[in-house]
């Protein structure tokens, strides 16, 4: 489903969300997506829920391929549209005739159906990372399992329940009320400037990049954030106290 003339900045990423939430809801109650998820997680330990979200996880991860979306045009694609399912009638296997190819939206609206299909509650996360902190950037799906959220981010080839660890902000969607919320991410002040900083050489390559650096939004956040007496002093403090540990200096 092409999505044309999507509003920029925040307005635009909580439309895209609200479109998300509708497609894997909707996904929820189609017969053969249910009965699909089923024969994925037929194999995990009864009533091991952890273990059955593993392995949508697992097959959505590596089955399905990770696509950017044509040049500024904002695409979504239905989890029927991806899958493709239709029966082979000699021996009642599935087989998949859809696209199995998708971005970031397309790839955690398909996990998200598949985990409610076997009663999960989901919701939707986008993030702004240090190289690009005024802009959401990416989303993945969160799973609750029991009383605890669970990231399954599918275009990494990281494990169940990792996350991109630099977060500037999350914008959340619960897919069973439609709320949303903000939250800031783990990096303050002092944090965001120094990771931005290391993800032009280092921590952008040691983790899967989210998307390509912005070298304008770079400098934008570097500027900004040194014009911060407190966020400078808060550095040198900081920075005394990582020589000193590193030097075991008393």
């Amino acid at each position: 489903m092409p999505l044309h003339n999507i509003q920029s900045g925040e307005a635009g990423t909580k439309f895209v969300l609200k479109k998300m939430s509708e497609l894997a809801n909707k996904s929820t109650q189609n017969p053969d997506i249910v009965e699909f998820t089923s024969k994925i997680v037929e194999t995990a330990p009864e009533r091991n829920q952890k273990e059955e979200a593993k392995r949508i996880f697992l097959f959505v991860r590596d089955n399905i391929r990770y696509i950017k979306d044509p040049y500024r045009v904002e695409t979504l694609f239905s989890p029927e549209a991806i899958l493709g399912l239709e029966k082979d009638t000699k021996d009642n296997s599935w087989v998949l005739r859809g696209r199995r190819q998708a971005d970031c939206d397309g790839k955690s609206t398909l996990a998200a159906a598949m985990f409610q299909s076997i009663g999960l509650p989901t919701r939707f996360v986008a993030i702004k990372t240090p190289h690009q902190p005024k802009i959401f950037t990416h989303v993945y799906v969160e799973a609750r399992i029991g009383n605890r959220w669970y990231a399954a981010d599918t275009i990494t080839k990281k494990p169940f329940g990792w996350a991109y660890p630099w977060i500037v902000e999350k914008l959340y969607v619960d897919n069973a009320t439609g709320g949303m919320k903000k939250e800031p991410g783990a990096i303050g002040s002092i944090g965001e400037p120094l990771l931005v900083m290391e993800g032009i050489s280092k921590m952008v390559t040691e983790f899967d990049r989210v998307e390509e650096v912005d070298l304008q939004g770079i400098r934008e956040s570097l500027s900004e954030w040194i014009k911060n007496p407190i966020a400078v002093i808060g550095l040198v403090v900081f920075a005394i106290f990582g020589i000193k540990t590193l030097f075991k200096i008393t």
